[in-house]
């Protein structure tokens, strides 16, 4: 049995993505329609169009679109899946139409999906406020979704979202996000840092609350010589860096750049924030979580929302721009030992985090659906 996969996703996320459904008995082959070649995993091989086409993407959406139907038609998958709804669940859609298939979609982004295509953006959509009412465009992004015969969801909002708008709650399955990286666990090592951050630095993360954070941390609390360190790059690294000179916290935090051994960034710090305004991830809390290393998150969405357990093995903050209620949570947690040290044993023992076998037999079944539709399995 085979199925076809349309994505446009870093190699990074492409492996925690794909390496679960290639440990998958029934499947022989997981063919990936991609910009590029990605990581080598057993049973995946990949469809790509020619390079040149990716300088005009209107193009590389034909041509991807051609190798879609024509590997349909030639491979009779079982489905053919998609990983976010814009571009690429429209290619898959529109390939399984044509071609007599079935379509599979995976909303990695979460509600925000439906309301626009293609980037965000800050603020309008957070997801630790309610959403707005779906527009036109939404309506109709919501109608194509229903035409999906599997919808999977990173966690409880998502999944409540559409059952709110009327999806068919036998057709959303909740696959949640893991990491296979058997580097993330807990190391023996001097801890650097109070608070560290790792992600991209990017406006709907919003790492600044990090930075004020620590600023009342500083003024507030008497904590003088906290350390923050901030792990990532993005297109707020330079605005970021004035902040913390204009607050003067420059002996008090640290911009690290990207870094690739992440698990030894998390075992270096006591505790990790996660400031973001939406996320279905992020995966860095999960590895955070692996090493020991206690969340404190704003009530971003799918993953972060399931994955704490508040006030046992970390804390989640209603409200991604209240610095103040970060810094309490920091304080409260720097402050006593004995319960550091008990959210951070809760934090590597959640029965919250999902290892890669669970992930398989959540997998499994909207897999066994289809093969029920088709009688291929």
């Amino acid at each position: 049995m085979k199925i076809i996969v349309t994505m446009k996703l870093s190699d990074r996320n492409l492996m925690y993505h794909i390496y679960p459904l290639s440990l998958i008995e029934c499947i022989d082959q997981i063919i990936i329609v991609r910009d590029t070649v990605g990581p080598n995993i057993k049973k995946v091989r990949y469809i790509c169009p020619p390079q040149w086409a990716l300088k005009f993407p209107p193009v590389a959406f034909l041509i991807k679109l051609v190798q879609l139907i024509y590997t349909s038609m030639r491979e009779r998958p079982l489905f053919i899946h998609s990983f976010l709804l814009y571009p690429h669940g429209f290619l898959a859609l529109i390939a399984a139409k044509l071609t007599g298939s079935r379509a599979g979609i995976s909303l990695i982004a979460g509600p925000v999906e439906l309301y626009v295509l293609g980037d965000s953006p800050t603020k309008k959509y957070a997801y630790t406020n309610a959403l707005p009412s779906l527009s036109i465009l939404g309506k109709i992004l919501l109608k194509i979704v229903s035409r999906f015969e599997i919808i999977t969801v990173a966690g409880s909002y998502s999944r409540e979202f559409l059952l709110d708008k009327g999806v068919p709650a036998e057709k959303i399955f909740y696959i949640p996000y893991t990491v296979i990286d058997k580097k993330c666990c807990p190391l023996i090592m001097p801890k650097t840092y109070d608070l560290i951050y790792i992600g991209r630095l990017a406006r709907s993360k919003h790492v600044e609350t990090g930075i004020y954070a620590v600023k009342k941390l500083k003024d507030d609390y008497g904590l003088m010589r906290i350390k923050f360190g901030i792990v990532g790059e993005g297109p707020c690294r330079e605005k970021l860096e004035e902040l913390s000179k204009i607050l003067k916290l420059s002996t008090n935090i640290e911009f690290l750049g990207y870094q690739n051994d992440i698990a030894t960034y998390f075992n270096k710090a006591k505790l990790s924030i996660v400031t973001s305004e939406r996320e279905t991830g992020p995966l860095t809390a999960i590895e955070s979580m692996m090493c020991g290393v206690p969340v404190i998150a704003s009530r971003c969405g799918d993953m972060v929302n399931d994955l704490i357990k508040d006030g046992i093995d970390g804390f989640l903050i209603d409200t991604y721009e209240d610095y103040s209620a970060f810094a309490e949570k920091i304080a409260h947690l720097l402050a006593d030992d004995a319960t550091l040290l008990s959210f951070s044993e809760n934090s590597r023992k959640s029965p919250n985090i999902i290892g890669v076998d669970r992930l398989v037999r959540l997998w499994e079944l909207p897999i066994n659906m289809m093969c029920d539709m088709d009688k291929k399995c």
